[in-house]
């Protein structure tokens, strides 16, 4: 990966907002609104404690920079990318360890590893420009979002949806889009689905009336459980994440589900809801035997 030299990063925009976290724009933190500002074109005005001045001083720094980014031909993923790597670097690596569930190694360079999806990673090396291009683009964007958002909490064992996180609204029709592939490619075959899950050193859990369940360790403190209702005699399968009280979504959503995938209820405080699908799509392309999957590290 190219190393992009930005004249105004997510990273400045965070410094220039009052950095509160007072939820007040509709965001989880002011380093949410950052993001969604730069790379997502959403409005500065969102905060509605900077003055004329400072939201006129950053809105000329943001077009600079993106000018900037143009001739250097950097993606909105590298350069979202470039910026959480720049953010972590800042960040004390022995408290980001103990958030994560990574292993500090000592010594000189220090560096992180982490566990995904059962595989050893080297995701940080004190001292470097960039992450390992062998984590890929979108690997490298949710390892690097969990490690710069988590904070110090730990997993509930309350399960909810995807599509019940507060932020997640935006992206249902992209997890539709992602989960659909998993319905149909698995409609009938539990038994590779169970198969194909035991490559990624999924675990069984309690399917109640489902025709499996399997809970994916996909990072430390993290974990993905899916439910999954082989068809009927007159219905597709359907793989989706849901609450597990509702058995099935309501007609007002137009879900017709007999699956679910299910995250921990305080799953945002490790990582925001883009980074989250980022990680689903990443666990149905590895169950669907996609090239894209991770490759161990030695």
């Amino acid at each position: 990966m190219q190393r992009f030299q930005m004249s105004y990063k997510i990273l400045d925009l965070y410094r220039d907002l009052p950095r509160t976290n007072c939820r007040d724009c509709g965001r989880t933190s002011c380093f949410s609104l950052a993001g969604a500002i730069f790379l997502e074109g959403a409005s500065i005005g969102a905060c509605t404690h900077l003055g004329t001045e400072s939201i006129r001083d950053i809105e000329q720094k943001i077009q600079t920079g993106k000018r900037s980014n143009q001739r250097n031909g950097s993606t909105p993923d590298e350069r979202s990318i470039a910026a959480l790597f720049d953010e972590l670097s800042t960040r004390d690596l022995a408290e980001v360890a103990r958030n994560t569930g990574a292993v500090l190694s000592p010594g000189t360079p220090r560096t992180l590893h982490l566990e995904v999806f059962g595989c050893r990673h080297l995701v940080f090396r004190e001292g470097a420009t960039q992450p390992k291009d062998s984590l890929g683009t979108r690997a490298s964007f949710f390892v690097l979002n969990h490690l710069v958002r988590s904070r110090s909490t730990v997993p509930t064992g309350e399960w909810v949806s995807y599509w019940e996180l507060s932020e997640a609204a935006g992206a249902l029709r992209s997890f539709r889009s992602c989960v659909g592939r998993l319905e149909s490619a698995f409609s009938g075959r539990v038994d590779d689905l169970v198969r194909a899950a035991r490559t990624l050193n999924a675990r069984a859990g309690e399917p109640g009336s489902a025709s499996v369940c399997l809970v994916f360790d996909a990072l430390p403190h993290v974990a993905l459980r899916l439910k999954f209702w082989d068809r009927a005699e007159d219905e597709e399968a359907r793989a989706n994440v849901l609450h597990p009280e509702y058995g099935r979504f309501t007609s007002a959503l137009d879900f017709d589900a007999r699956a679910e995938m299910q995250v921990d209820e305080r799953v945002l405080d490790q990582l925001d809801p883009e980074a989250l699908l980022y990680l689903i799509a990443q666990l149905v392309d590895d169950l669907l035997g996609s090239e894209s999957g991770f490759v161990s590290e030695p």
